[in-house]
């Protein structure tokens, strides 16, 4: 019974809160988040579908964008890159420039990330792997469990990129930047060089870093920071843009 009384006030609470988006925000989107996924041990598909369509009896006409996420994976991390992508008016311009850049840099791919939160704001479509998977605007209900091919068996590219580097690196950078912190250390920049890629990142603008990736080694590590100043004050400009449409 008093689970029935949490619900019920759950659902009232989220038909106001429909209802003053459409009297006061008519035009915004809504995205719900079903969390602690990683307790549904088993028919995860079918269980979420079933909250997919209850949601969307309680929406009452009111279109929402469903995605299934739990903090022990990356569902979470790819929900809200996926928010965030569609808040930006020119993110299809930005990828490509972006696209345009990796091509100048003999890059796998380039992404841009947000500077604070490191959540991906667009991508080179120029890599091996498809990032549009990630970054898809998106109308419908989002799957509870991503596609993974980390175990595939099947023939994989040497330069093939990992399904969930997005997030990894995400934390990743985080992590260190706290450990900039700690040492009283300001982050600005990082290169990484191993026998296969070299990995660029620094800023691009005041609000965003750039990750650039590249599979050969006759592109010098210099080569590419040059590049990437020379490019601040397009992306500058192209950012300005996005505001002012904002």
């Amino acid at each position: 019974a008093e689970k029935d009384k949490d619900r019920e006030r759950d659902v009232s609470y989220y038909r106001s809160c429909l209802a003053a988006l459409a009297r006061y925000s008519p035009e915004a989107r809504v995205f719900v988040l079903v969390h602690k996924m990683d307790l549904v041990r088993e028919h995860r598909t079918e269980v979420f579908q079933k909250r997919v369509k209850e949601l969307e009896r309680e929406s009452d006409g009111v279109a929402i964008t469903t995605f299934g996420t739990s903090i022990w994976d990356e569902s979470l991390y790819k929900a809200w890159s996926r928010i965030v992508h569609t808040l930006i008016p020119n993110a299809k311009v930005l990828a490509k420039h972006l696209t345009t850049f990796a091509e100048a840099c003999g890059a796998t791919e380039v992404v841009m990330f947000e500077r604070t939160t490191f959540l991906v704001i667009a991508t080179s479509s120029t890599s091996t792997a498809t990032s549009s998977e990630l970054l898809a605007s998106t109308n419908g209900a989002q799957a509870p469990e991503p596609a993974d091919t980390r175990n595939s068996t099947g023939p994989t590219s040497p330069n093939s990129l990992d399904p969930t580097r997005y997030e990894r690196t995400s934390e990743l950078i985080k992590a260190f930047k706290l450990s900039c912190s700690r040492s009283q250390r300001q982050f600005q920049a990082t290169v990484m060089q191993t026998a296969t890629f070299t990995a660029v990142l620094e800023e691009l603008t005041r609000n965003t870093y750039i990750l650039v990736v590249v599979h050969d080694d006759e592109i010098e590590t210099d080569a590419i920071r040059m590049n990437i100043i020379a490019a601040r004050s397009k992306f500058e400009q192209l950012q300005s843009v996005s505001v002012t449409a904002s």
